[in-house]
């Protein structure tokens, strides 16, 4: 069993709590926002690296988020969504 130094424990924080410190850097709040309004828009996201994309929509779709509707995500093929 591997267990982490002392001093790397206080550093480690749960998926929920990244999430949500994520959801409130100014940008993906912005996205909130504006996916929270009535009428929706086309959102192009380009930009994001590695596994910046997931988490931003984990981010958006955790029940803490101002966001409370279902999201369609469409990869440009099978690989992108795999890696997705």
């Amino acid at each position: 069993m591997f267990l982490f130094p002392s001093t790397i424990l206080p550093f480690l924080m749960h998926i929920p709590d990244f999430l949500h410190v994520f959801s409130q850097h100014p940008q993906v709040a912005a996205l909130a926002h504006t996916l929270s309004h009535d009428r929706l828009p086309l959102i192009h996201a380009e930009g994001l690296q590695g596994s910046a994309a997931p988490v931003v929509l984990a981010a958006l779709s955790t029940g803490r988020s101002i966001v409370k509707r279902p999201f369609l995500l469409i990869c440009r093929d099978e690989e992108e969504a795999g890696y997705f």
